[in-house]
């Protein structure tokens, strides 16, 4: 609280105050009273006001600039009471009551949600791991009666089994909890990994893969990383352009370190695809939830959660993950390979893992 703004909120009182002490001392001087005896009165009563208004300002000062700073620094404003003191001037302690409340209020209700959160984060993480076994068990009626109709129904399965996966990976990634575990993990092995589980999509749309440098461990949680591969492959099939004579569908898995000294050294990961695409326009926000962009309307039906789970999943296990795309039409323009190349940068620093 500045002394101007004190001021200004006490001029109808200071007004009154010295209308008072005028008039007061216009009786004396009427009533005869000696002319000294009136300035010492009228200096004892202005000096009087002087410290008490002080002692008002600093203390209504303390309150206010106190609540002031707790707002602006503050991470959740709801708990500002916690770095306050209740004063003893009314006024403010009928705000810091007022503030209480709400605290307690606003507290009630986010234990209220979160506990609602919780409940349906179980529930839904429960649906799923019960709806595998219908799915596994399709897999196997499948496997033992092979026709053109189940080749269908197989692919079908797939897409379910990948919808069902996105789900449990959402769940996980909204809670304030650990889900996942940080360890040194064999980069080759995750990404082979990941691509066999694509292989019978890859096989079928003649896309080749082909793996550089991928001998490097790195620390990440090998679950979570399997998905987001299996995502960026996953988009990779699902926008690639025809195999022909002219063109052949790959998506490339190359590795490598970049050692700038020991809190900044990493391991670089780039996924790289020949398909076809992604508009310069919506590049930038492919990473937005719910974002389908040109292709996601145009080409396949896109729900706008792939990215956006690769980058909060991503970002939980301190990894970062970027996006550079151009397509075939702007390739023609500058006479370069048009696709998409995701990367995602892992610290060779375990201490950058630690909280």
């Amino acid at each position: 609280m500045k002394l101007r703004d004190y001021m200004r909120s006490k001029a109808m009182a200071i007004f009154l105050f010295l209308l008072a002490e005028g008039i007061v001392a216009l009786l004396l001087w009427v009533a005869g009273v000696d002319t000294g005896i009136l300035f010492a009165a009228a200096a004892a009563l202005l000096l009087l006001f002087l410290v008490a208004t002080t002692w008002d300002y600093l203390v209504r000062r303390r309150f206010y600039s106190s609540l002031k700073t707790a707002i602006d620094i503050g991470k959740d404003s709801y708990y500002v009471t916690e770095h306050l003191e209740r004063p003893i001037f009314v006024e403010g302690q009928l705000t810091y009551d007022a503030l209480a409340r709400a605290t307690k209020d606003m507290n009630d209700r986010i234990a209220k949600y979160r506990a609602a959160s919780d409940e349906y984060r179980v529930y839904v993480e429960t649906w799923i791991h019960e709806v595998k076994t219908p799915i596994a068990a399709s897999r196997l009626t499948i496997g033992n009666n092979e026709s053109d109709i189940t080749k269908l129904l197989s692919h079908e399965l797939d897409r379910i089994e990948a919808h069902v996966e996105q789900a449990l990976y959402y769940a996980r990634s909204t809670t304030v909890e650990k889900d996942y575990s940080i360890k040194l993990v064999d980069l080759d092995l995750v990404v082979k990994g990941a691509v066999k589980k694509q292989s019978r999509m890859l096989i079928e749309n003649g896309i080749m893969p082909h793996f550089d440098g991928l001998d490097i461990k790195v620390y990440t949680d090998p679950k979570w990383l399997d998905f987001i591969i299996g995502q960026i492959i996953s988009n990779s099939i699902k926008y690639h352009l025809p195999l022909s004579e002219e063109h052949t569908p790959e998506i490339r898995f190359s590795a490598q370190t970049s050692d700038s000294g020991f809190e900044s050294s990493k391991v670089v990961l780039h996924m790289a695809d020949n398909g076809i695409g992604i508009p310069s326009t919506d590049v930038a926000r492919v990473f937005e939830k719910g974002f389908t962009g040109v292709n996601g309307r145009s080409f396949a039906k896109s729900t706008g959660i792939g990215l956006y789970l690769c980058k909060t999943l991503s970002e939980k296990m301190k990894l970062k993950m970027s996006i550079e795309s151009q397509t075939v039409e702007e390739a023609k323009e500058g006479s370069t390979q048009h696709g998409t190349t995701v990367t995602i940068e892992f610290p060779l620093n375990k201490m950058f893992f630690l909280d």
